[in-house]
């Protein structure tokens, strides 16, 4: 098992929130991928990349994976890490992209285009949730994150006591597990929860 899947594990991480908002960007989102997909994070630089990860094992199904999206037009490059137990794949964002890119960082998910809505609805579909998670708050769905309902909002600032600055129903990207970070860069890391 990589250290990357290890640290995600001992650290109750679960899939990027890249993973469900920008991955489909490139037509497959994380449902797409077999059971050996990690994760996806972002890279910032001046270009608008996504790093997809992968566990690295030869299955059929992985190869038909890897195969499409080396392919992918804006396809940068493939490299292993963790000593050949990750594959990572390097993928552009059109710049169609860039504002929705940066609404995203900015936890901003109700402002997406039109396009990327409809991408994610596509995908997730027009499910609104109901009730209340383990700590009390509303739950929502991908359709309640990209459309909040005046009664979303209002139930979560009750709860919260509070008001909502940016009217969002779901909290900003936590940037320390959004970005990517190469193996080595998360050795120290590790160690601190080993």
């Amino acid at each position: 098992m990589s250290l990357r899947k290890k640290l995600q594990k001992k650290r109750n991480w679960e899939i990027t929130k890249t993973t469900h908002f920008l991955l489909p960007i490139i037509g497959y989102p994380k449902e797409y991928y077999t059971k050996y997909f990690i994760n996806s994070y972002i890279i910032p630089d001046k270009q608008f990349k996504l790093a997809i990860v992968f566990e690295n094992v030869e299955d059929e199904a992985l190869e038909v994976q890897l195969y499409r999206l080396n392919n992918y037009f804006n396809f940068r490059e493939t490299y292993l890490d963790d000593d050949d137990k990750e594959r990572v794949v390097i993928v552009d964002l059109d710049d169609i992209w860039k504002d929705d890119y940066n609404k995203f960082l900015e936890g901003s998910y109700s402002k997406f285009s039109k396009k990327l809505k409809d991408t994610l609805v596509k995908i997730h579909g027009r499910v609104v949730a109901t009730g209340t998670n383990d700590y009390g708050l509303p739950r929502v769905s991908m359709y309640d994150v990209i459309y909040p309902s005046k009664e979303k909002l209002e139930n979560l600032e009750k709860v919260l006591v509070t008001t909502l600055e940016k009217r969002e129903v779901y909290d900003s990207p936590d940037l320390d597990r959004e970005i990517y970070r190469t193996i080595e860069e998360l050795k120290g890391e590790y160690a601190k929860v080993s």
